[in-house]
This record gives structure tokens, sequence and C-alpha cells, in this order.
């Protein structure tokens, strides 16, 4: 059959054979009547997808199931949307290794084979078969994507690499749910726009993909498949986070100097007063919250919530530390106080609806009997500030940021640059 595009085709179809929503122009399936774009009876004029449904349709990339239907709710099963992906990409073709056995005689084979050949996937991915009846979860999809994007532009497959122990905005990460081999796919889909996670905070990685949500998500990977995947801001502060130990240079006009990485103190024997402890900074994350608490950066929704006052003067910063206490029952104060360094050694976070939803631990002066405990290490996030505006005849954040390791002193200059954010 002939693929229309922007048409209103009516087809009498014969019998009541149920055929494949996504197959491709050589499917043995016989298809249903194949509503165009904005005519379908379950998708009204108010839904949430329906510019996306009308624009699929428009392209060829979905049909409808029959009577007038599209059944945006349904869910994608393997084979469906990678009949899909075989029509919206514009990767090359290579040769693939290995086979699908048990796509002999389904309708979806070829396109299923040429899906691999584009870079989605490879047969080894599946020793147990492709199964292609089996329905996508979202982080399923998101790999396939994801790959399909790295296999198009080496800089993708670069942020794969840079984004394998980054800290992913979403709430599985913290609460469970994400594996760690999924980090870097999670966040190449967060970062580009991809995907979006829920209100809830969460990715949903084990929730089912529907109809509407591909149709959506298609629309997006139409144009990311055509940029640069150092274009994303978002992608970019996860990038930096994992390779630099901090986003600093994404959200703030502060540039780190390249002698003097961030990165040199990460991890190091930080000095504390009175020897209460070792306390290590493992990353710091920067969040743009003015005062009238409008958020920038991915990172921002972990950290501040509505009940955290916003400012024009300075730029929030949260860092992951690790303290083992040398002595027991640890007041507040003191390890506040405990280092020169202070976004390592200050006050926990404060932002009770953030922390519940993503599960960020932090620190509370009640907490501090149970989680300092003498010789045990913990690990948490603390809060501090740096100035947006620093000094004109200064050349680096008030205080350089440093840390004494044995004796061996690391200055960590952070200059002024000028340029846009």
């Amino acid at each position: 059959m002939k693929r229309y595009s922007g048409l209103v085709v009516s087809l009498v179809v014969l019998g009541s054979i149920m055929v494949s929503i996504f197959a491709s122009s050589n499917s043995s399936h016989a298809e249903a009547t194949t509503k165009s774009a904005g005519s379908f009876f379950d998708v009204k004029s108010n839904f949430w997808a329906k510019s996306s449904i009308d624009y699929a349709v428009s392209k060829g990339y979905l049909k409808g199931v029959g009577n007038g239907l599209f059944k945006p709710d349904a869910p994608v099963t393997r084979a469906e949307l990678a009949a899909v992906l075989s029509r919206v990409s514009i990767n090359t073709e290579n040769q693939v290794n290995g086979e699908f056995p048990d796509l002999a005689g389904h309708w979806s084979k070829d396109e299923v084979n040429r899906a691999a050949a584009l870079g989605f996937f490879k047969p080894i991915d599946f020793p147990n078969g492709f199964k292609p009846t089996q329905k996508l979860t979202r982080t399923e999809m998101a790999k396939w994507m994801v790959h399909g994007l790295a296999a198009h532009d080496a800089d993708f497959g670069q942020a794969l690499k840079d984004t394998a122990d980054t800290l992913v905005p979403v709430a599985e990460y913290y609460k469970g749910g994400l594996n760690k081999l999924d980090y870097p796919i999670v966040s190449v889909a967060l970062g580009t726009g991809l995907m979006t996670g829920y209100p809830d905070g969460t990715f949903g990685t084990g929730k089912t993909t529907t109809r509407a949500e591909v149709a959506a998500i298609l629309m997006r990977y139409e144009s990311i498949q055509t940029k640069a995947a150092n274009s994303y801001r978002d992608l970019n502060e996860m990038r930096a986070l994992a390779t630099q130990g901090t986003n600093l240079e994404i959200i703030t006009p502060y540039v780190i100097d390249p002698v003097k990485k961030f990165t040199n103190i990460l991890n190091k024997k930080i000095s504390t007063r009175n020897n209460i402890g070792t306390l290590k900074l493992k990353r710091m994350v920067v969040v743009d919250y003015n005062k009238s608490k409008q958020m920038k950066g991915v990172y921002a929704p972990l950290f501040v919530d509505k009940t955290v006052t916003g400012s024009d003067e300075y730029f929030y910063t949260f860092s992951e530390v690790s303290f083992t206490p040398n002595v027991d029952k640890l007041e507040e104060n003191t390890f506040v106080n405990g280092s020169s360094l202070n976004i390592a050694s200050s006050m926990g976070i404060r932002a009770p609806e953030a922390q519940r939803k993503y599960g960020i631990l932090s620190i509370e002066p009640e907490w501090y009997p149970s989680i300092f405990k003498k010789g045990i290490e913990s690990t948490f996030w603390v809060g501090y500030w740096i100035k947006r505006n620093n000094d004109p005849k200064s050349n680096s954040i008030e205080g350089d940021i440093y840390t004494i390791d044995g004796g061996f002193t690391t200055i960590i200059s952070i200059p002024r640059e000028s340029k846009k954010i």
C-alpha cells in the first residue's frame, strides 16, 4: 500500500483482521481504516498530544487502528517502535552482525533489521530473542533513541561516556529504580529534552510507553537528531558535573582555572579544625534561583522549592560531601565551622519539599546523633552560596576554594569571564 501524508484517505477493509498500527508499507498485515491528521474520534481537540499525533500521522510515522480510532493510550511493542524509528531516522545504515531468529515470518522483520542497521540496537542486545510483541518500557525506549543519536553523532556517544557516573535529576536516582548502567541513557534523554519526567519527580523507568507518548517524542527526536550534543545546556550540566566535579561554568559567569582544576580537590582530605573528623568533597552543584523564584539549571528542582527564598545576589551551591567524625555527639555549629572550605562544611539544604520528592539526604540538627558517629563515614549534601557579581577588582571568587592534603595545598581560582549565561 502506498503511504500518503496529510490526505484524508478512506479505505474499505474486508473482514475483521487485526493489524499492526505501526506496520510499514510492505507489511504482510492488512491495514485498518487509516485516518489522516486531525480526524481521529478518540483524539479530542484538547488532548495533550493532539498536535504531535497529527504531525506523526501526516509524516507517515504512525497510523490509526481502524474505525476512526488512534488509541492514544494503548501500549507500544518493541516491533512497533522499531518500525517507527526506521522511518524517522536520518542515520546511515551499516552492516549488522547477527540476526533476530524469532522474527521469521513476522510483519516487522524488515523494519526491525533496518532499525538495527541504523544503530538503535544490536541483535546481541537480545540474547533471548527480540520478542516483537513485548511492551516497551520508557527506559528501553530511551535507550534505543539515545543509541540512535550516538550512531549519528559521535559527540552524543561521548555524552554517554561523560554521564556514566553523573547525578541524574530523577527521583529514582536516590529512591531506587534506576540501574546505574542506565544513568547515561536517562541523562541524555532528559538533557536533550527528548523525554521528560513526571510531576512527582520520577522518570517512570519501568512504565510502559503509550502511542501518544511515542508521537510526542518522535517530534523531538526528529529535531534533536539534526543538532549537536553540546548545544543542550541541561546535558552540558550533567556532563560537566561528572567530568569536572561541578556545573559551575554552565550556570554562572565564572570559569575554572584550567591548571588549578576543581577535580584536584575532589575526594581529597580536607583539613578540619580541632581534628573533628575527615571531610571530603565529592561534587558541587550550582543553582540559579532568583528572588522571583525562577529556576535555572537542570538540578534546580532537586535542591530548591517554594519554601526557599530566592536571591538576586548569590548563586546557591550544593555540595555532596563525606564526613567521618573523630568524636561522638557532634553539634551542628561544630561541623558547620569545622573547615575553611565553606562549600563543603556548611548547613543542610533546608528544602523539605524537594528533598521528599527526590530523596536527597542532607543534614538536620536532629539527625546528628544518628549520622555523626565516631569512625563511621556518612555521605550527604550541604548548601552554601557564591556571589553573582564578584568584586570587579578581584580575579577570583571571594575566598578561593582550597584544601590541604598531607601538607600539599591546592588553590582553586575561579576567575571572572565576560560571557552570556
